[in-house]
């Protein structure tokens, strides 16, 4: 008998178990043969489950294997690092804490009184610092020599976290695969060598390449790109764009294995063992603590950044090729701004201005100016200057008064106040704290009353900060902006010593800034016109300023702004810090 085509079809949208079984059993019972069947208590039931649990599994399989075929969607880290070779993109390894010190080693007279003529630190000299009850290695990337200037001292020497290791590899064939063992690895940190065979102890080192372009065939170089397993492989060439070992010959990786963020902070250093470089009288000292020290490169920004980094071709030409050549290379970068000379006032053409900002560190040292500097120039037009600057930092001052109905809570104002807190924090960081940012007062007025529904009303007044560090002792000049707007009468400054007195700068309405004091609560000028303020564009400029004190890192000068939406360009941050925000919470009943 023909089967009842009304019924019959399977339904294929159904992916879960019973949305499967139910569909299969509609069918069934849409046929002839099986219409009277008991699909629940007969034995026809286990088929129906198997092959239920059959096709579901298939389901699943099939899905995943198809998410895992693409960029996007790809799940596992194999997948992704996979996809990555695609458009030539080099996953970033974990990065190793860096620290700056000054080694000093005085080394004794021999027997005729005389002393060494240079003291050689071989690449590798090995450091160790501890913190937080954990030794952490460190060493150099590089051999240093050290001369005699009346003393023997290198400054500003490079030491890197991590333990150095080596893995040789016999070659055995032209396919051979060579997969570095630990996923720690910093990449930065690999050397690779060549030698002959086991008898013959000639050897040479290869340099690494990003790219085919400018390889010769007997270029000695390497390549590396992701493997499985986090892990990563080291690449020769074909014979066509670089040489390529030959069997017998020994591959010889040396690398150093970090710990990532861990080691951030680590400030004292001393060599592993009693002797540094033969000699047991030596001094080291830190001028910048461990920094920089990251971990892998996450899922998400892999699959973020490798279909950009393939958009930039390996050259820094548009503003989005700074941006995501310098992220993709440090990841110490917090934020970066780019734009070109010829926008400043006057202009400077020639010139590309990248303004970075660190993670957890405040401006940009001369050390990382020069690297950054280094790094982008190979990348870019040789008739182009690039200048790195650290941000300029805009501050908000915040006091809001808060209103909550104890009816709708059972939270004291304390509590209250810790939430806003937590709500201010996460306000600057989801919309300020980055370059070309606008606070917008609407915004941030209702982020706290949605804080919490107990909250009934809330009054909050705003003022923008800038602050000014002068050298103690010493005329000092500045020239700030606030960038927006400010209404006359309300320029003021955080205290500070002027000859003995505690005094303040204030504007007198009118344009000019003064410094002044207070006696008998009523403010009196000590010395007038020490600088200007342009109110339409929020300029200051102070001249000759001599203070012989003030508290905490600056003297801060408060302005209120015109309109309560303000926003910040170019090389300048706006950030809203809890040590400018004040909170008064009052409980009501309603």
């Amino acid at each position: 008998m023909a089967a009842n085509t009304t019924s019959s079809a399977l339904a294929l949208s159904n992916l879960d178990f019973e949305g499967i079984r139910s569909s299969f059993v509609t069918y069934l019972k849409g046929q002839d043969r099986f219409k009277d069947y008991d699909y629940e208590g007969s034995n026809i039931s286990v088929i129906l489950d198997l092959l239920s649990y059959n096709t579901y599994q298939n389901n699943f399989y099939l899905n995943m294997a198809v998410n895992e075929a693409f960029l996007d969607t790809a799940q596992t880290k194999d997948a992704v690092f996979s996809h990555s070779k695609e458009l030539n993109y080099l996953p970033r390894s974990y990065k190793s804490a860096e620290a700056v010190v000054d080694i000093t080693i005085v080394p004794p007279a021999d027997a005729f009184g005389n002393y060494p003529s240079q003291i050689v630190l071989p690449k590798n000299t090995s450091f160790q610092s501890t913190m937080d009850n954990k030794i952490y290695s460190f060493s150099l990337a590089s051999a240093l020599t050290i001369t005699s200037n009346g003393t023997y001292t290198a400054s500003a020497v490079s030491i890197y976290e991590g333990e150095v290791t080596t893995e040789n590899f016999n070659v055995t064939s032209v396919a051979q695969k060579y997969i570095i063992s630990n996923p720690n690895i910093d990449t930065d940190s690999l050397s690779v060598n060549v030698r002959v065979s086991s008898s013959d102890s000639t050897n040479s080192d290869y340099t690494f390449a990003s790219s085919l372009l400018n390889v010769k065939s007997t270029d000695k170089v390497f390549f590396l790109q992701g493997a499985d397993k986090n892990r990563y492989e080291v690449v020769f060439g074909d014979g066509t764009f670089g040489t390529t070992p030959v069997n017998g010959n020994i591959v010889k990786i040396t690398y150093r294995v970090s710990n990532g963020d861990a080691a951030n902070g680590s400030k004292t250093f001393k060599p592993k063992g009693s002797m540094l470089g033969g000699y047991s009288n030596y001094y080291i000292r830190t001028i910048s603590p461990a920094s920089g020290g990251s971990l892998a490169e996450t899922l998400d920004s892999i699959k973020f950044r490798a279909p950009r980094h393939y958009q930039t071709q390996e050259r820094a030409v548009t503003t989005e090729d700074f941006r995501n050549i310098l992220f993709e290379k440090y990841p110490e970068i917090r934020a970066i701004h780019v734009y070109g000379g010829e926008t400043l006032n006057p202009p400077q053409y020639g010139k590309v201005i990248i303004v970075v900002d660190l993670k957890n560190v405040t401006g940009l040292p001369d050390i990382k100016k020069t690297e950054f500097t280094s790094y982008i120039k190979s990348k870019m037009l040789a008739s182009i200057t690039p200048v790195f600057i650290g941000p300029d930092y805009t501050y908000v001052k915040l006091v809001t008064d808060v209103k909550y109905n104890v009816n709708k809570t059972t939270l004291a104002p304390t509590d209250i106040q810790s939430s806003i807190f937590t709500t201010l924090s996460t306000f600057n960081y989801n919309y300020l704290d980055d370059f070309n940012t606008t606070l917008r007062y609407s915004q941030l007025v209702a982020a706290i009353d949605n804080t919490n529904v107990s909250i009934s009303g809330t009054n909050t007044e705003l003022q923008l900060i800038k602050k000014i560090m002068p050298v103690l002792n010493t005329n000092t000049s500045f020239s700030v902006s606030f960038q927006n707007q400010v209404i006359a009468s309300t320029i003021a400054s955080s205290s500070f010593t002027y000859n003995g007195t505690t005094c303040f700068i204030q504007d007198n309405g009118s344009g000019s800034l003064n410094i002044t004091t207070i006696v008998n609560n009523a403010s009196v000028v000590v010395v007038s016109g020490i600088g200007s303020i342009d109110y339409t564009t929020g300029a200051i400029v102070i001249t000759n300023l001599n203070v012989s004190e003030y508290a905490g890192s600056g003297i801060k000068i408060y302005g209120t702004t015109v309109l309560q939406d303000f926003a910040v360009m170019n090389d300048t941050i706006i950030q809203m810090l809890p040590e400018d925000a004040t909170v008064n919470v009052t409980a009501v009943r309603l």
